[in-house]
């Protein structure tokens, strides 16, 4: 190893506080932001816009607050609102993003896949840095049923449209199945 001077220690000091403080590169929450606007998931979703709220109608929305990108939602006789930790676009064109759960501290990371109609649908949902899914490969673990289909019922803030410039998944098993509850949470995931 190289020796070092005092200014690269003081260099290296420097950028290992700043990580510390503000996270690592690409998990800065304008890059979030940016990333939901881009694929469109700003806005409220459910699987039946008709119906009210509810653990098997979950009313899920993506905003953003303070410049953040947040995930607030309702089922009816719960709600709460979810800091996003980060999110991106993958190459594939899905939507991935990290949660943080209040009650337990458990990061959950999801990837959204989107329909040729413009509705979207959980492809995963696992715990972060395990291999706890509740949704894998678009299918429920515990049913095997494919995850349900949600669309958006509200959009919120500029950018909520639903761009169709080609941002499609069309894994294998890409149903239309309306069965199925996640276990745990919701039918959304």
């Amino acid at each position: 190893m190289a020796p070092t001077d005092g200014k690269t220690r003081t260099l290296i000091g420097l950028v290992v506080a700043l990580t510390a403080i503000f996270g690592p590169a690409g998990a800065r929450p304008a890059d979030d932001v940016a990333a939901a606007r881009a694929w469109g998931i700003l806005g409220t979703w459910r699987v039946d816009c008709s119906a009210p709220p509810s653990l098997a109608n979950g009313s899920l929305t993506y905003a953003i607050r303070g410049e953040r990108l947040v995930h607030p939602r309702d089922f009816g006789t719960e709600r709460d609102e979810l800091q996003v930790l980060s999110a991106r676009i993958l190459p594939t064109g899905l939507f991935e993003f990290v949660i943080e759960l209040p009650r337990d501290g458990q990061r959950r990371r999801f990837t959204l896949a989107r329909g040729h109609d413009g509705r979207i649908r959980v492809m995963d949902n696992v715990a972060v840095g395990t291999r706890d899914y509740s949704i894998r490969d678009g299918a429920l673990v515990a049913t095997g049923k494919p995850s349900r289909w949600q669309t958006r019922c509200e959009s919120e803030g500029v950018g909520a449209s639903v761009p169709l410039h080609g941002i499609f998944a069309a894994p294998s098993r890409m149903t239309d199945d309306r069965g199925g509850a996640t276990p745990g949470r919701s039918p959304q995931g």
